[in-house]
């Protein structure tokens, strides 16, 4: 998987129910990077946003296989990223070790259109 170039062809995005339950297995696996979930919310909060009604786009960074130190199987180290604010300001953003599980599931998005097109 070409993960850089994966991003473009098939954007994909995180509810906030998605990015709880991915952030759920990377506590459980003890991956490196995980999300402080209050803190990011209270960040979204900040700048006006229901956290819970919003889509965060997913930005996949290298393929990943350590976990504290010791090989693990490979997964994908995103980063999270937006919402944007109207003046297009990036408003908050958060790396987070992945599944190919998770990250196989999450649904397609439309960049130009703004919606999703495909959900799994």
């Amino acid at each position: 998987m070409n993960l850089e170039n994966s991003f473009y062809s098939d954007p994909r995005v995180m509810s906030y129910d998605d990015l709880v339950a991915a952030n759920e297995v990377a506590i459980e696996k003890k991956y490196n990077r995980t999300i402080n979930i209050d803190h990011f919310l209270e960040t979204v909060q900040n700048f006006g946003y229901d956290p819970l009604k919003l889509n965060y786009p997913v930005l996949p960074l290298i393929l990943h296989e350590h976990a504290q130190g010791k090989k693990v199987d490979p997964h994908i180290r995103l980063k999270i990223i937006g919402p944007l604010s109207e003046d297009d300001a990036l408003v908050v953003e958060a790396i987070l070790d992945c599944t190919f599980e998770v990250f196989s599931k999450l649904p397609i998005f439309d960049l130009e259109n703004k919606k999703i097109v495909l959900a799994n």
